[in-house]
């Protein structure tokens, strides 16, 4: 689904949706996104990538948006122009976050979210708008994206803002390819503006193994060099047991595994 005027998100329950933290709050400013206040209506688009249609599915009243904690307590909060993006995706964080509404969504289906950390190598999907052009102009279309999860090693690149962050950024994130060089005229979905939040799918196109999150740039500055995802098993930080836990304090009622 897409957020007017918002990022991308999944439906993880009947009332709830995940998308990306820094979608719900600005890290540098160090104040919550005022479009998902409790009480604010937000209208919703499902957006189908087998088809690339999109179909309008009406307004919602938020009832609460939640942020994984490790994100909305990091150091770098309220920092302003003295930082940049690149160095809070260099930092011990999880993307994540989740908002809930007060009453059900769309009759669409609910996204399960894997507890296992993708194997390097497997085959996992990427959904988005897809860029049209460099800079990041989005398609009018909604794409799917089969690619694999590579090392994180990758990021090691010359204009790689995380070379000096690998090991940390292994830790949250799932690593995929960015762009080729013919991504323009393949019209094949990779992490665009406004793809933040959107869900990285395991094989079966079901299960939420990532988050879109960031990516890394060569020093040309053409297309994205290799995208990051917000791992959904980022053990040590608890994401999945996380999600679940903001999903009921929502008041979203349990999901089935």
């Amino acid at each position: 689904m897409v957020v007017k005027d918002g990022c991308t998100v999944a439906k993880i329950g009947p009332r709830s949706m995940l998308t990306a933290a820094h979608c719900l709050f600005d890290l540098r400013r160090g104040t919550p996104n005022a479009l998902y206040q409790s009480g604010n209506l937000i209208s919703l688009t499902y957006a189908n990538p087998k088809d690339r249609t999109r179909s309008a599915q009406g307004s919602f009243v938020v009832r609460s948006a939640r942020i994984h904690p490790s994100y909305r307590n990091s150091p770098l909060v309220g920092c302003g122009k003295s930082c940049t993006w690149e160095e809070a995706f260099g930092t011990d964080i999880s993307d994540v976050g989740v908002v809930t509404f007060a009453e059900d969504l769309p009759e669409i289906p609910t996204a399960r979210l894997q507890r296992s950390a993708p194997r390097l190598g497997s085959t996992v999907f990427i959904t988005g708008d897809g860029c049209t052009a460099p800079g990041g102009a989005r398609g009018a279309g909604f794409l799917w994206h089969e690619t694999r999860v590579i090392p994180a090693t990758y990021l090691d690149h010359e204009g790689s803002f995380a070379r000096s962050s690998i090991d940390t950024i292994d830790r949250g994130y799932v690593i995929t390819p960015g762009m080729s060089a013919d991504y323009f005229t393949l019209k094949k979905a990779s992490l665009c503006p406004g793809d933040s939040g959107g869900p990285l799918y395991a094989e079966d196109k079901t299960t939420i193994v990532g988050i879109n999150a960031y990516y890394t740039f060569k020093p040309n500055g053409g297309p994205s060099a290799y995208n990051m995802h917000t791992r959904i098993s980022s053990g040590g930080r608890n994401t999945r047991d996380w999600i679940d836990l903001a999903r009921t304090q929502g008041g979203d009622p349990p999901v089935a595994e």
